[in-house]
């Protein structure tokens, strides 16, 4: 019978012939190749500047597409625009501006039908019933809003701006209803830091409708109460952050025409 290089040969090819070229003449070595083609080693600092770039080219990346959404659902950023605004009016077909995370809030009607945003009082504890509203990426902004507490049902509002999660730091302002002290305080959980930074004049609110407003502009923080500044400071440890309203347990207070301006 005839072998296979017999028919290897009749298809037109000896395969033996090729097999055994290959094997006698070898292979480039496999080594020599890779240390020819790999590249060369980086220098590291030309790495760590790398990362830096990199890093740096994601951090504006991620602000570009931060303020472009920003327009795209809350309009111009230019000074005076409005990047949020709630009445609690009109709630059919829509959400509310407004974030309550523990369900501790509810729209209820006023004794002239107006809507406001009330708080439960279902705490039972000493923690506060909060809720939050905004974006982080805001930086210099003001915030308005009418408030009042229902009477026998008083306490502490706390107002935060320029507010991070995390607890890596807020803004908050501070008004109670019967002796009308207010302040202002930089609050960094993850470092235990609660500090009262500016004392402000007394404004007795008790349970009738006030005007609040803070302003958050570069370094500067203001706090007025019925368009008179109670409190001003200069602090630049936050540049951004959203905001946050939040009242002591067993209290009852009302928030009304929420909003937040470019400033």
């Amino acid at each position: 019978s005839r072998g296979r290089g017999d028919v290897y040969k009749r298809q037109g090819y000896d395969w033996e012939k090729i097999s055994y070229e290959r094997i006698k003449n070898g292979k480039p070595s496999s080594r020599l190749t890779t240390a020819k083609s790999a590249a060369p080693v980086m220098d590291p600092q030309e790495l760590i500047l790398h990362n830096e770039a990199r890093r740096e080219s994601d951090r504006k990346s991620k602000q570009y597409w931060d303020e472009y959404y920003d327009k795209i659902f809350f309009g111009s950023s230019a000074d005076g625009s409005i990047l949020l605004s709630e009445d609690f009016e009109n709630l059919t077909g829509r959400d509310l501006w407004v974030d309550d995370r523990d369900d501790h809030w509810l729209v209820k009607k006023d004794a002239d039908g107006n809507s406001m945003y009330c708080n439960k009082n279902v705490i039972k504890t000493d923690d506060y019933a909060g809720f939050n509203l905004g974006r982080e990426n805001w930086s210099d902004y003001s915030i308005s809003y009418r408030m009042k507490f229902t009477k026998g049902r008083g306490g502490e509002l706390e107002t935060h701006i320029r507010k991070n999660s995390n607890r890596q730091g807020e803004y908050r302002s501070v008004i109670d209803n019967m002796m009308g002290y207010t302040f202002l305080k930089y609050v960094k959980g993850s470092d235990r830091i609660n500090k009262k930074i500016a004392d402000g004049s007394r404004v007795p609110i008790k349970d009738k409708w006030a005007d609040i407003q803070l302003i958050a502009s570069g370094n500067n923080i203001k706090y007025l109460v019925n368009g008179k500044e109670v409190v001003s400071t200069n602090d630049d440890r936050l540049k951004k952050g959203a905001a946050m309203f939040a009242v002591t347990s067993k209290s009852e207070v009302c928030i009304d025409d929420i909003v937040i301006k470019k400033e």
